[in-house]
């Protein structure tokens, strides 16, 4: 299937729905009944449609007393109905207003596309994307930027202030939460995200002074006359339950615990669409077969057999190497290009699934800044250069710099081609952290790494390493303690969040695979790097030390998986159905497939007795091929 992306104004306060096909269960002119007001003076909750004060009925009747200044902010609308009573203060007493200053902006329509509204009804096929695009109201947005502007501030060096900054990829500090309500009354909850759209910058100009178009690399969006690039706030659903008169209904939320802002809680309004039978080459989502757990099979019962390949970073010989070389540490279009292309050839050949990463140079939106996807800075880590041949080596030019959110958008595209071409996707979120080699072009500079790992260790030395915190880093943690939503835990909910808001919705995810070769971390098993080889020669040469295996290490990350996979399937991914039956499927893969090792180490593999773990993904290598062929060496 292909689809093109046009873009359809809507209003707040309305439905998606240009012409009413459907009668929409939404109260008369657009009436919102109001429970709760204020607290100490303050307003509780906005409402974006008109106000309806409660009627005759004794237990409906308002009474607004004493300390609690009742303020009353509507968009079209205040109706006041018999039975609605204020008295005794002792303040300023009760104000009703319109307030329209919430809603100069408009909410648009990205997917499905314009052909997609019939009779001025939007139509979204079973599992397909909807999305949307909006802006929060100016005290949210100046809020956003000032986080923005003090946390690059390089005078005041990350002065942000949390009493007036709002940091849009923390729902902590700032939560935008959808609701939607199914034709028979099931209720969904999904979350809001920020982004950044991108584009592909101007191609740089080689040894020759030729522009080379493959080393062209992404760069931010600014035209500030696409809808897109104005609007940062999406949403993302795939509807799953068909009705062709009774519409889906979507309320979009915004709530923040900074206290300058008034209202802290918003009800953006109220939408609609309808969810008709799903396109021919769409059956749902993958899960186990419940017959038999050898197989998988889609949501309609259809069977899956993936036959693909695992795709790397792309980057094909090119006749300026050196120059793309140097840059390998981003995407290029070059890399983009040749990962699209592969998609084509491979359903032509009959294939149907890929394995990609969300590695630091191709789309992972969360990197060198802990819990910010967005701009980033990356230094040099260690003097050690592997090739001394080249007088950049494969981490310079410095300092790197980049917006995660680039590469992000990178990824949305990528999906929208696997979804033209019916391919699926094994999602591998990280692929290299901790490892015994890389850490001198990929993993060094990761925040988590940073962060909780390495706390100034002695050059040579294991003081100060404690790989099990990257995974868990609460201080006394113990299995029978439980993990508390602190420290490296906490950054970890933060990124699934923005993970499952920003890609749960696709059917052509086959499944989410959290670390490429787990059993590769440091001290996950004995690890001697001071024997310097092939192997090992891109760590930096002060960690070119013995790291023994440690096996409190082995039980954090499989606390992590169990903790952090069911946080995700209950609380993210759990969308009213079977808590048996999520959305998408889970997997961790391993560098050794060795029946003697689990023979002889009972814990080696015991990510797979986890019930949260979903299929089984070891990796075999054949060295001595390799070794005798001059072409793989």
């Amino acid at each position: 299937m292909k689809k093109v992306l046009q873009f359809f104004s809507l209003l707040f306060g309305f439905p998606i729905c240009l012409v009413g096909q459907v009668s929409l269960p939404l109260l008369p002119s657009g009436t919102v009944e109001v429970t709760e007001f204020c607290q100490n003076g303050i307003p509780l909750t906005f409402i974006s449609n008109g106000i309806l004060a409660t009627g005759t009925a004794a237990n409906n009747v308002v009474n607004v007393l004493n300390e609690c200044r009742m303020t009353y902010r509507a968009k079209d609308m205040i109706h006041l109905r018999p039975g609605f009573h204020a008295g005794q203060f002792n303040n300023s007493g009760y104000k009703g207003y319109f307030k329209t200053e919430f809603f100069n902006h408009e909410v648009k329509l990205v997917s499905p596309n314009a052909s997609s509204i019939v009779n001025g009804v939007v139509n979204v096929p079973k599992w397909e994307k909807l999305e949307i695009a909006f802006r929060l109201p100016p005290a949210f947005e100046d809020a956003i930027d000032n986080f923005f502007e003090h946390y690059y501030d390089a005078a005041t060096g990350n002065q942000v202030n949390p009493l007036t900054d709002l940091n849009p990829y923390a729902s902590d500090s700032l939560e935008v939460r959808v609701t939607f309500t199914s034709p028979t009354g099931r209720i969904v909850h999904r979350d809001g995200f920020f982004m950044r759209e991108a584009i592909w910058g101007a191609a740089p100009s080689g040894g020759g002074g030729a522009p080379v178009p493959g080393a062209a690399e992404l760069a931010e969006n600014v035209d500030q006359t696409n809808d897109l690039v104005t609007n940062n706030w999406r949403v993302r659903f795939a509807p799953d339950e068909v009705d062709l008169t009774i519409p889906w209904i979507m309320k979009i939320e915004v709530s923040t615990n900074i206290n300058f802002i008034s209202p802290q809680s918003i009800d953006m309004g109220n939408f609609a669409f309808l969810c008709v039978d799903p396109l021919p080459d769409n059956h749902g989502y993958l899960h186990v077969n419940a017959n038999n757990n050898r197989y998988l099979q889609f949501d309609d019962g259809t069977d899956y057999l993936g036959m693909g390949i695992n795709l790397g970073e792309g980057r094909k010989i090119y006749s300026d190497e050196e120059m793309l070389r140097s840059k390998w540490f981003k995407m290029q279009k070059l890399d983009f290009d040749y990962m699209n292309e592969i998609i084509g050839d491979l359903t032509l050949n009959g294939g149907n699934e890929i394995r990609i990463s969300m590695n630091r140079s191709s789309f992972a939106f969360e990197w060198e800044n802990l819990g910010v996807y967005d701009a980033y800075t990356t230094n040099q880590l260690c003097n050690y250069i592997p090739d001394p041949n080249s007088t950049v080596g494969w981490t310079g030019p410095y300092p790197n710099v980049g917006n995660r959110q680039n590469h992000a958008w990178a990824l949305d595209k990528l999906l929208e081609n696997c979804r033209d071409n019916d391919v699926y996707v094994q999602l591998n979120l990280f692929l290299a952290v901790n490892y015994h080699a890389f850490q001198t072009f990929l993993w060094g500079d990761n925040a988590y790494y940073k962060t909780f790992v390495v706390d100034n260790p002695a050059p040579n030395s294991l003081q100060g390493w404690d790989t099990k915190k990257f995974f868990i880093s609460q201080a006394n943690f113990s299995p029978a303690s439980g993990v508390a939503d602190v420290g490296s835990i906490y950054y970890w909910k933060r990124h699934f969040k923005y993970l499952m808001a920003r890609w749960g919705y696709s059917t052509n995810i086959a499944w989410f695979e959290t670390f490429n070769e787990i059993d590769a971390i440091l001290r996950f098993r004995n690890e001697d790097l001071t024997v310097v080889d092939d192997k090992h020669l891109d760590m930096c040469s002060e960690n070119q030390i013995n790291f023994p295996q440690e096996n409190s290490t082995r039980e954090y990350i499989k606390i992590w998986h169990q903790y952090l996979i069911n946080y995700i399937k209950t609380d993210l991914d759990n969308d009213g159905r079977s808590p048996c039956k999520p959305n998408h499927l889970w997997s961790v893969s391993y560098a050794a497939a060795d029946l003697d090792i689990l023979h002889s180490d009972p814990t080696y593999y015991e990510l797979y007795d986890l019930p949260v773990i979903d299929i089984v993904d070891l990796h075999s290598y054949d060295f001595p091929m390799a070794q005798s062929s001059p072409q793989i060496n």
